[in-house]
């Protein structure tokens, strides 16, 4: 597959074309005059032209390119362009260079501009974009009643720990009409004398008809499944804090958390059938892993006795003979 990845000096770009790099052809652009990748392009996302000479011939186009809020404190005008005219010069080329239909856009809230709302809704484009959380978003937030709000599910059907609801947003002078969908979740320090919950936005022209609220989360979350490695990493596996104040300490215990995280990964990749590959490390562990055991004697046998049904039995022994045989 050809791959073009559009802002590839940077970090993340970096990391995504050496990786990308083994099994794909990897075109790469950004603003600088040379690069160390063998099929790099100098592009200016701003310029229609430049945008339309280096996305050409490729399967598949990464987007990259934005700029932070940090940026944007000293040249408002130059992020403007770069996070609003780049993306719109990028789909725009792409609509009228590849014959498959643009469906969805997803971006975080560098996206959140009244250009890409009217473009998404004139193309007839669905969106999820990343709200930023101004005072008007907010209250619009805070007015939907409490008994709305309902506890969120991952898509394997477990209770995750923020609630969602959904409330209505007419933005811009415009009042273009938007849902927006929030994530919050309750405070267990108090950061903020008025605040109690914090909370993830994201307003979409889906409709409530196909996409329910959580269905619009779901999809949202897909543009970022690195991000949701590290979510279980830190959330699912308890190494999002220090557990001390030596390195060494510290050092040891992310190893052991990454060691087990990878574990797991070789459990659901390679031991256990098709339908667990997309499992979370949360839903492995309440299905299969937190079981009652006991270890007994017995004959000169130690013998694990597993409170368990026939299938979890059946699913371990079967992931044993896989992993011990398989060819790694």
């Amino acid at each position: 597959m050809k791959i073009l990845i559009t802002g590839s000096e940077g970090f993340v770009g970096q990391n995504l074309v050496k990786g990308l790099s083994k099994n794909h052809d990897v075109y790469t652009t950004d603003q600088l005059e040379k690069s160390i990748h063998p099929n790099y392009s100098k592009c200016d996302i701003t310029s229609y032209d430049s945008v339309e000479n280096v996305v050409r011939d490729v399967d598949t186009v990464i987007h990259l390119i934005a700029h932070s809020l940090v940026s944007s404190l000293d040249g408002s005008i130059t992020n403007a362009r770069v996070n609003i005219i780049g993306l719109l010069n990028l789909l725009e080329v792409c609509r009228k260079n590849y014959n498959q239909e643009i469906k969805l856009v997803r971006s975080d809230s560098a996206g959140w501009k009244k250009e890409i709302v009217d473009y998404c809704n004139k193309e007839k484009i669905g969106f999820t974009i990343t709200t930023d959380q101004t005072e008007p978003v907010l209250e619009a937030i805070k007015s939907i009643p409490e008994e709305q709000w309902q506890r969120g599910i991952d898509k394997e059907g477990i209770k995750e720990e923020y609630e969602i609801a959904e409330s209505v947003y007419f933005f811009g002078a415009k009042k273009r009409l938007v849902r927006l969908v929030a994530k919050r979740v309750r405070l267990k320090r108090q950061y903020d004398l008025f605040l109690s919950y914090s909370y993830w936005i994201v307003a979409t022209n889906l409709r409530k008809e196909e996409c329910d609220s959580q269905e619009v989360i779901h999809i949202h979350q897909g543009r970022g499944s690195m991000e949701k490695r590290i979510g279980e990493l830190k959330h699912q596996l308890n190494i999002n804090r220090l557990p001390c104040g030596q390195f060494d300490a510290n050092c040891l215990y992310f190893t052991i958390g990454l060691l087990a995280y990878n574990l797991l990964q070789l459990l659901k990749l390679i031991g256990l059938p098709e339908e667990y590959h997309r499992k979370t490390v949360k839903t492995l562990r309440y299905q299969l892993i937190k079981l009652a055991g006991k270890v007994i004697t017995h004959a000169r046998y130690k013998i694990l006795q597993i409170a368990a049904p026939l299938k979890n039995i059946e699913l371990f022994k079967g992931a044993y003979y896989r992993i011990r045989f398989a060819p790694l």
